[in-house]
């Protein structure tokens, strides 16, 4: 991997150009653990979408700050150490009323998560992802 310009946020794995002409859009995809980082991305790349990584809340709000513009759509772990999900939701929620969010969560859909639904979360992911509902819940979120 090439490294990253000293203008890209810290935390984010994938450098940010120019959208190609076939790109479905950019993703923030944050998740402190790597793999999933890493398998997001790979589905993601596979069916057309450019992905921007951080893996963690401060450096996901840093990541959207730098790259908002580009950004369709944010997938945001629920569950992360120094800062939840749920945290991070609120901060980029307050300095960004439009941000798409879908939350992503390896426990019960019904653990404290549906509040976050009446504060503007787009959906919910289930963890480990499956190509089709992946993309198919990021394309309903970039057509509302």
């Amino acid at each position: 991997m090439k490294p990253l310009p000293p203008d890209q946020a810290k935390g984010s794995e994938s450098p940010m150009n120019d959208r190609p002409a076939d790109s479905r859009g950019t993703i923030l995809l944050i998740d402190d653990e790597e793999i999933i980082r890493q398998l997001g991305r790979n589905i993601l790349q596979k069916v057309g979408y450019e992905v921007i990584t951080a893996e963690d809340g401060r450096s996901g709000i840093e990541v959207y700050r730098e790259n908002r513009d580009k950004i369709d759509v944010t997938i945001l772990d629920m569950s992360m150490p120094t800062m939840s999900g749920e945290e991070t939701f609120e901060h980029l929620k307050s300095e960004f009323p439009d941000v798409r969010v879908l939350i992503s969560t390896g426990h019960s859909m019904e653990s404290g998560i549906g509040g976050l639904m009446d504060r503007g979360v787009y959906g919910l992911l289930q963890k480990p992802y499956r190509v089709g509902e992946l993309t198919k819940k990021i394309e309903e979120v970039m057509n509302m």
